[in-house]
């Protein structure tokens, strides 16, 4: 009735600030993780994460004290062994942004050890080891806390590593200055060697390799995050040396690639001394880099629509179409081109900076859709629509 109506309640500005609706701040689109091609090398290592390791008690042999106690003609000669426990990891991934397609192929690589059993927590920091968060802790804790409950975890960083890097090293480092020379922070390396088995999986590929990782490798075994450098994570991981045993990093990039460190495809490309500001740029980074199509996948609903070309630089421009990067729209749009949606692809287009920030300029944006074809686009908006419908 009109006498319930308040002049304040007429006010156009109150009806917008009481305003029940907001705008969504993301769309949930469906995951296309189940379609990521997993090779066997991913799943070996899988395996060697979850085997047990000695623990500090030393139980009863009874194998060893029979077989012992025959070998003395019958005097009892019994044996002891120590226990052994799971083996227990923190997996500490860099995300750099929401939404990070560096993060987001981190997570499906933790997200595959999970669902080999492998024991672990993961935690995310952004680029300096300084708040630590998941989803049991959204508001983080601090790297005191973080030793405090997974001190006896052995350590994995997933990221380049390059917050840990001191800015101010040259000074400390130059002629006369009477040091060994240091390159990373003190705090991080007090930090980090609280835990005695650490590893770094880089984003960084073996090509891209300076004196930064050269200094990391003082603190981390360090590889490369393609498939062929987990195949060597997994080697050294069966091995189980210590610290003291690693080689110098000189003999250790030797080692790296006397052993192939390279993708099924061909070697990784060079990611140092490019702007990243042009189409030119991003294709100069991809023009080698072909993919095999995929054989007729009746689960895309595109996969009647054969593309005529199978290159990662193809998948990327048709990444253009919708505004802003999406790591389902990646997957989604990569198979509904028929390109090979699998891990390796995928960390080589997560390097591209606007892929891990989430910022794609609109200049270069119009810049790759003007090098993608007709018919790759349409399969590309295509694709976005029935996600966006799904």
């Amino acid at each position: 009735p009109p006498e319930t109506l308040k002049p304040e309640t007429l006010n156009p500005e109150n009806l917008l600030t009481e305003a029940p609706d907001k705008a969504p701040y993301f769309i949930p689109f469906r995951s296309q993780e189940p379609f990521v091609r997993v090779g066997r090398e991913l799943f070996r290592l899988g395996d060697v994460l979850r085997m047990r390791q000695e623990g500090l008690r030393r139980e009863l042999d009874v194998p060893g004290s029979v077989a012992a106690t025959v070998a003395e003609g019958g005097f009892p000669n019994l044996k002891t062994a120590l226990s052994t426990v799971p083996t227990e990891y923190l997996f500490l991934v860099d995300e750099q942004a929401a939404g990070s397609h560096q993060a987001e192929v981190f997570k499906f690589l933790v997200n595959l050890f999970k669902q080999r059993e492998v024991l672990c927590e993961v935690f995310f920091y952004k680029t300096e080891m300084h708040r630590f968060w998941n989803d049991q802790h959204p508001d983080g804790i601090s790297a005191e806390q973080l030793q405090r409950q997974f001190g006896f975890h052995r350590l994995i960083v997933l990221g380049d590593g390059h917050g840990l890097l001191d800015p101010g090293a040259g000074l400390r480092n130059a002629p006369g200055a009477g040091n060994a020379p240091q390159f990373l922070k003190p705090t991080a390396v007090d930090f980090l060697k609280h835990w005695k088995r650490r590893l770094l999986l880089t984003l960084v590929p073996l090509a891209s390799w300076t004196f930064r990782e050269g200094a990391l490798h003082d603190l981390f075994a360090i590889f490369p995050a393609g498939t062929s450098g987990l195949v060597e994570a997994t080697k050294f991981l069966e091995r189980t040396l210590d610290e003291e045993d690693r080689p110098t990093f000189a003999n250790w990039c030797e080692r790296l690639v006397s052993d192939e460190v390279s993708t099924e495809n061909g070697s990784e490309p060079d990611i140092n001394y490019r702007t990243w500001r042009t189409a030119a740029d991003h294709r100069d980074y991809l023009e080698n880099r072909s993919v095999s199509t995929q054989s007729a996948d009746r689960s895309s609903p595109t996969s009647s629509l054969i593309p005529h070309s199978s290159s990662l630089y193809r998948w990327l421009c048709a990444l253009a179409v919708y505004p802003k990067p999406e790591w389902s729209l990646t997957i989604a749009i990569g198979r509904a081109l028929g390109m090979e949606t699998n891990y390796d692809n995928l960390l080589i287009l997560s390097r591209i900076p606007w892929l891990q920030t989430g910022d794609l300029t609109q200049r270069l944006r119009k810049e790759l859709l003007s090098d993608l074809d007709l018919e790759a686009e349409k399969l590309a908006r295509e694709t976005v629509k029935q996600e966006l419908e799904a």
